[in-house]
């Protein structure tokens, strides 16, 4: 399982048909939309964007390169979908919390009315992300069947919890997303498969070499960004079974136990008189001070400052 990506300019694209070839564009310019919030490549293989229309509108006809999901959070949304070949289109109203799936490379042409709040929540999974979260399958061989409007808490529960940590800041670095595009890309393939897929349930958690090899991993790379497909390619198992027989191991999630890892390192760094505690933040793996400062917090009930400080003062 190699880095997974979705494009160079790290945003959601649309490919567009055109009378001499295909075109890539940002989604948002090709709906002349806004975004809001968006992920750029803030997670591997993973995209999350957030609409706001003021209007009725269109996309050209073309695809989209990666799976997409859309979560209707405002007024609902009256649209029709022509999909290629179809002699009409498909007349669809969307209710708020309703959930539509977008399969990768599947042509269509989608237009939309007005409507008081016209809110969306995209995310987009690459294939290659899906196929390594699922057992043994290629990115070939796991398309997904779109769907509309359909009522789906647990796609939402995940999307909106996408939302939070980016408006957060990444508290936990790029783990904690992937582990819910994981949760996502799995419950896709199992309801909106093409194929039929199943989980199979492994318990007693990972064996002793792999999870050794694991956290030499993780400790030797503490300073830089640690993804969910770089662990589970040392481990050499799926994204899905990594991310539960590690927990089984060592009792916390991937994201959890590198964070962790993280705030124990910056705490021996502390003790290092004249270290900024900016550098301290970028020496344990965290993207800003702010972001060390939240996190470490969080997990001491103090700020590095004060801990610091109090270090201090026990050593005289």
């Amino acid at each position: 399982m190699g880095a997974t990506t979705l494009g160079d300019n790290a945003r959601i694209e649309w490919i567009q048909y055109t009378t001499e070839r295909p075109r890539r564009v940002t989604l948002s310019t090709a709906a002349r939309i806004h975004a809001e919030l968006k992920s750029g490549d803030a997670w591997t293989g993973i995209r999350f964007e957030e609409f706001h229309a003021t209007g009725p509108g269109e996309l050209p006809e073309g695809c989209l390169p990666g799976h997409v999901v859309v979560i209707n959070v405002g007024s609902p949304i009256p649209s029709d979908v022509s999909w290629s070949g179809e002699p009409r289109p498909t007349k669809h109203f969307l209710a708020p919390g309703g959930v539509s799936v977008f399969p990768a490379l599947m042509p269509y042409l989608p237009q939309w009315g007005s409507c008081a709040n016209h809110q969306t929540i995209l995310v987009e999974v690459a294939s290659e992300f899906v196929a390594a979260v699922s057992e043994g399958g290629s990115s070939t061989h796991l398309g997904l069947r779109p769907a509309f409007d359909d009522e789906d808490p647990l796609i939402v529960h995940l999307a909106r919890a996408l939302r939070e940590d980016l408006r957060a800041g990444l508290p936990s670095g790029c783990l904690y997303g992937e582990t819910l595009g994981t949760a996502l890309c799995a419950h896709l393939l199992q309801k909106h498969g093409v194929f039929e897929q199943t989980f199979q349930q492994y318990r007693g958690g990972l064996p002793k070499y792999q999870l050794r090899h694991v956290i030499e991993y993780i400790d030797d790379n503490l300073e830089k960004a640690i993804s969910l497909p770089d662990l589970a390619r040392v481990a050499q198992i799926s994204l899905y079974h990594f991310v539960r027989l590690f927990k089984q191991s060592t009792g916390l999630s991937p994201h959890q136990y590198v964070l962790k890892k993280r705030i124990e390192h910056a705490k021996s760094l502390l003790q290092t008189a004249g270290m900024p505690i900016a550098e301290i933040a970028l020496r344990s793996g965290f993207g800003s001070q702010s972001s060390f400062t939240r996190a470490f917090q969080r997990l001491t009930c103090s700020t590095p400052k004060t801990y610091r400080t109090r270090i201090s003062e026990n050593m005289l």
